[in-house]
């Protein structure tokens, strides 16, 4: 297959996801505590103390980076790339979702937009081929992926009640689904970061090599973030001022900005995304990301134990959470299980 060897068990990979699960599932209670209504200000708040928290660690971890001549004259030419805007799409998926929410029912626009895992993973692995990194995303392989989906899909209905009335839509909830598939896209194309960051570290192995290949790799990783998070932030103040006819939108309280700003961004968003990135560095099979499926149990969890808000249907809850940690060990023992079932049905392991 050609895949790289020199990364550690994929129960490393699967350990670094899970942390990163845990921390993006404490979003949704600053969503409710936050006070931050309004969804381009929000966003804004939440995407600055996130781009704070990348500038922070790219200083503490990567400091012989960013002191180098020649690997400062690499960045700035990679800045001037017409591929550059690519890194700041995905920071704009919790503004499409938070537009959408106001237009569809909750529970139809967490569906649309979580689940980028199910198109993140055959695109990944598309753009990543050439290097032979990781396992080819054939349909036996992506199962784990949609056993993790069904789980998730039955989770919000335990909290929602359903997923919406499809025969009654409009003009308006149509904009509403359009929205929440812009989320998922905004998530998805995350995929190109992880390409710009292996090119990079690729480029930078001459340059600065006492650092070693995870930490070149993982300083493209954290720059694409800290550079997209700071642009998005930007954004997200300009569409704010907008709606309130170009005028300088008011200043967050210290609660709004602790909560939302240094807990959510520079904390929980900064941790979660180094915890993803090393997780997809470490593992061969991309399948792992679908632990992310897993962050509504843990949200409704918090939610619950802090905020008091009940769950509609218990059952489907329960249901949801099994399927979602049924479909795990595939992903750690799909290369044991999958063969044997592809041997017994050899149309299933062609890939995608």
């Amino acid at each position: 297959m050609g895949v790289v060897a020199v990364r550690s068990h994929r129960g490393a990979a699967a350990a670094f996801m899970l942390a990163s699960v845990l921390c993006y599932s404490f979003v949704p209670l600053l969503v409710v505590m936050g006070g931050v209504e309004p969804p381009f200000a929000f966003n804004a708040l939440y995407r600055l103390g996130a781009g704070l928290g990348g500038l922070v660690f790219l200083l503490l971890a990567c400091r012989p980076v960013l002191l180098d001549p020649g690997a400062r004259s690499l960045l700035w030419s990679r800045a001037r790339r017409r591929d550059f805007p690519l890194l700041c799409l995905p920071y704009f998926g919790y503004t499409a979702f938070a537009w959408s929410a106001r237009l569809v029912e909750v529970s139809l626009t967490t569906v649309i937009v979580e689940s980028w895992p199910l198109f993140y993973l055959p695109l990944a692995e598309r753009l990543m081929r050439h290097q032979g990194r990781y396992l080819r995303a054939t349909p036996l392989r992506m199962l784990p992926v949609l056993l993790g989906f069904l789980g998730f899909v039955l989770v919000v209905s335990s909290h929602a009640g359903g997923i919406g009335r499809l025969h009654t839509l409009g003009l308006l909830p149509l904009l509403g689904i359009l929205l929440a598939l812009l989320g998922a896209l905004s998530s998805t194309s995350s995929s190109y970061n992880v390409l710009w960051a292996t090119r990079l570290r690729l480029e930078l192995r001459a340059l600065a090599p006492g650092l070693g290949e995870y930490r070149l790799e993982l300083f493209g990783m954290m720059l694409a973030f800290t550079l997209g998070s700071l642009a998005s932030a930007g954004l997200n103040l300009l569409g704010e001022a907008a709606l309130l006819g170009w005028r300088f939108p008011p200043l967050p309280s210290l609660r709004e900005f602790l909560l939302v700003g240094l807990v959510g961004g520079l904390l929980l968003d900064l941790l979660g995304t180094l915890g993803q990135r090393t997780a997809v560095y470490r593992a061969v099979n991309l399948a792992v990301n679908a632990l992310a499926f897993a962050i509504p149990v843990f949200s409704l969890l918090w939610i619950w134990l802090f905020w008091r808000v009940g769950v509609a249907r218990p059952g489907l809850l329960l249901a949801g959470a099994l399927v979602i940690l049924f479909s795990n060990p595939l992903v750690a023992l799909g290369d044991r299980v999958l063969p044997w079932l592809a041997a017994h049905r050899p149309s299933w392991g062609r890939p995608l």
